[in-house]
């Protein structure tokens, strides 16, 4: 029997848990606010939303005869609508959900560990790990569906494992599992090549300990909620915008090649190398009989390799490494059960240090490397003054208030400026556009994340008055005592196909003051009352070609 003075040992050590857990998370989720940012791509499912309020119409373009499916995260595009039904302005509803699905993860994180670890303190320490990597740790804001596909992924991983070890609650392990892979799907459908690894692992084990029926159930109840959440959605969307994958599959999806096969190990060795993850990678290689005899920790490591192949496949991104995030949870559980493999302390040391100081010294001195932005250089994009994406979408939406049937941009940053200035846009990087997606332009050397872009003379079949490119801000004096401009003076109108007598001969360069230092020059294609309106009231200034 217990005496007083042992339960009062053991409430205290349950405080000081309680305590010690309270405190990191509460850390963690501070450390997040202060590494908050917003990126352009954000703006994207912020204008599909807000069109589908404003007009009941979730596509680009809401005149556009053909609806393009631009975004590939139709749950988080509905949830800010939802919320921007409720009041709530889309920046403010994506860092609130952001941040919500980041302390999830991490609750789930530990959740985890402590069932591979069986120890409070090193299920803290995967916590603690993940919630301190600076990408993380970002991108539990960010504006995008990032955090809320890696909760949903962490669920299905915490739902596998319970049943890998032995549950004997299989079905409802399996249902949980099936009903947030669906709604992971829903989030972004890149999450089968996660769901598909998982329930694979999943199925070989339970087979192997608990034989063939075993598996048949895990199957059947994961499979019925997954089919019931995603069926109904893919027949919607098919009949809706005649495709079942999103536009960007279009870019994304095709082609592989030498600089594609470049572009996505370098993604992944940049990443490797400025976290300083070298040491854990190689306890992890060095153990790898132990791993093969852990059908949980191989399952998860298994994620993290066929996940590392998609991203080779796709060449990598240019957002500063958003593509490792589903997959981060998974990669620290493995660091931290090899680490609690350790015999030698000062081993286990070097190798927490190394992932701990890792990321501070990758949030210090990581720079754009082989076509991959920084977040702080994602933030500058939309906010910093000289680029300012924000104020031109603000200004054009002020200055052309007639959205959707007036004036049409062709824009390269086509987020932030579009969204805010309610223009008709042509993306002339394809994401939210058919014809470019299909038959636009490679671009070349290879850029991660956009492979294509538009052409001249498909801004001129599509009435583009404006053209916009990726956007460039100049100070108003850069013009003084000029009439004319040269089209070769700006290189980021960025269209394929240019030659000089392709170019109407009443085209412009038009010179649009943002604030009261920076001017936006864009090409003034095809010409427009509303334009020339504003050139006749001096809040616009039109320049010859020279």
């Amino acid at each position: 029997m217990d005496s007083p003075k042992s339960r009062s040992l053991l409430l205290d050590s349950q405080l000081k848990r309680v305590a010690w857990f309270g405190g990191s998370l509460l850390l963690l989720v501070l450390l997040a606010i202060r590494n908050r940012f917003i990126q352009d791509d954000a703006f994207i499912s912020f204008r599909y939303a807000d069109n589908l309020l404003r007009a009941g119409s979730l596509s680009w373009n809401v005149t556009d005869a053909v609806k393009i499916e631009g975004y590939t995260n139709f749950s988080w595009t509905m949830l800010i609508a939802l919320l921007g039904q409720l009041g709530v302005e889309p920046i403010r509803a994506s860092m609130v959900m952001g941040i919500v699905s980041g302390i999830g993860t991490l609750l789930v994180v530990h959740a985890i560990a402590r069932l591979i670890t069986q120890d409070f303190g090193f299920s803290l320490l995967a916590m603690l790990l993940l919630g301190t990597n600076f990408s993380f740790s970002s991108y539990m804001t960010g504006g995008l569906e990032t955090q809320l596909q890696t909760f949903l992924l962490t669920l299905v991983g915490y739902c596998s494992i319970r049943a890998i070890q032995g549950s004997p609650q299989i079905g409802r392990y399996a249902f949980g599992a099936g009903l947030c892979a669906g709604l992971a799907l829903l989030t972004r459908l890149d999450s089968t090549i996660v769901i598909g690894v998982l329930s694979l692992g999943t199925l070989i084990a339970l087979r192997r300990r608990a034989g063939t029926r075993s598996a048949i159930t895990w199957t059947c109840w994961l499979g019925a909620p997954l089919l019931l959440v995603v069926l109904p959605w893919l027949y919607w969307k098919y009949g809706y915008y005649g495709h079942l994958l999103p536009n960007s599959f279009y870019l994304k999806g095709r082609g592989f090649g030498p600089q594609v096969l470049v572009s996505g190990v370098a993604f992944l060795v940049s990443f490797f190398a400025s976290y300083q993850l070298l040491i854990p990678s190689v306890l992890l290689l060095a153990s790898w009989q132990h791993v093969r005899a852990n059908p949980v920790v191989l399952t998860l490591l298994s994620v993290c390799g066929v996940w590392a192949l998609y991203i080779v496949k796709v060449g990598g991104d240019f957002m500063e490494f958003r593509f490792m995030i589903p997959i981060l949870p998974y990669l620290m559980l493995c660091f931290v059960w090899v680490i609690q493999r350790q015999q030698v302390a000062i081993v286990r040391l070097i190798a927490v240090s190394c992932i701990f100081f890792g990321s501070i010294s990758h949030q210090l001195l990581f720079k754009n490397f082989h076509g991959i932005e920084t977040i702080g250089g994602l933030d500058n994009f939309v906010n910093r003054r000289d680029f300012n994406w924000k104020g031109i979408g603000l200004k054009l939406g002020q200055l052309l208030p007639n959205p959707e049937r007036g004036v049409t941009i062709a824009i390269n940053a086509a987020g932030a400026i579009p969204y805010y200035s309610r223009l008709r846009a042509i993306d002339m990087l394809g994401v939210n556009d058919r014809w470019v997606a299909l038959h636009g332009v490679p671009i070349e050397p290879f850029r991660p994340g956009h492979s294509k872009q538009g052409t001249l003379r498909y801004c001129l079949d599509t009435d583009v008055n404006l053209v916009i490119g990726h956007p460039q801000l100049q100070r108003h004096d850069w013009t003084r005592n000029r009439s004319k401009l040269a089209l070769s003076e700006f290189s980021d109108f960025q269209m394929a196909a240019v030659t000089p007598d392709a170019i109407p001969s009443d085209a412009r360069i038009l010179q649009i003051p943002i604030d009261d230092e920076y001017s936006l020059f864009a090409l003034y294609l095809k010409r427009s009352p509303e334009i020339d309106a504003l050139v006749a009231s001096s809040q616009a200034r039109a320049f010859e070609l020279n």
